[in-house]
């Protein structure tokens, strides 16, 4: 089977091919938890998006105004797991093909 990784990498490819040269794709991402410990999904977006040939330009952050129904009962199951309590805006640019000389 695929994993998420796997088909967000083809998913932004497939964005890179299609998008126009100097076109921006703008991503809100989430990192989660996973066995009371954070998993850098950010992280591993800008890495993916990297390796599609974008460019990345700039992060922000956006504080969450409150958290949802799940991470408040895994809070409630695992009082020690870290709190997650904003969401990254990942900027990226289609950056012209350079011919080598």
């Amino acid at each position: 089977s695929t994993s998420y990784l796997e088909a967000m990498a083809q998913v932004y490819a497939q964005c890179f091919a299609i998008l126009k040269p100097q076109g921006l794709m703008i991503l809100v991402v989430k990192n989660f938890i996973r066995d009371k410990k954070e998993v850098n999904l950010c992280g591993d977006t800008v890495k993916l998006c990297e390796q599609a040939g974008f460019a990345f330009v700039e992060r922000h952050y956006r504080k969450l105004p409150s958290q949802s129904f799940w991470r408040v009962i895994y809070k409630q199951k695992y009082p020690d797991a870290p709190v997650l309590d904003r969401e990254d805006v990942l900027v990226f640019a289609k950056a012209p093909m350079r011919l080598e000389v």
